[in-house]
């Protein structure tokens, strides 16, 4: 998957670098997983195909 810089201007503005955009982003989302549930904070498992 891939998130457009469009898409991300609307919620950073045009002036913020991809660079930032992308700290800002990942900061967010370790402080959403450390909110989770230990059980929903593991990263899913990626199924193997043919098994």
């Amino acid at each position: 998957m891939i998130i457009s810089t469009a898409e991300l201007e609307k919620y950073f503005g045009k002036e913020v670098t991809s660079a930032k955009m992308k700290e800002q982003i990942i900061g967010l989302l370790d402080e959403w997983k450390q909110k989770q549930p230990p059980e929903l904070a593991k990263a899913p498992k990626k199924m193997e195909k043919g098994k």
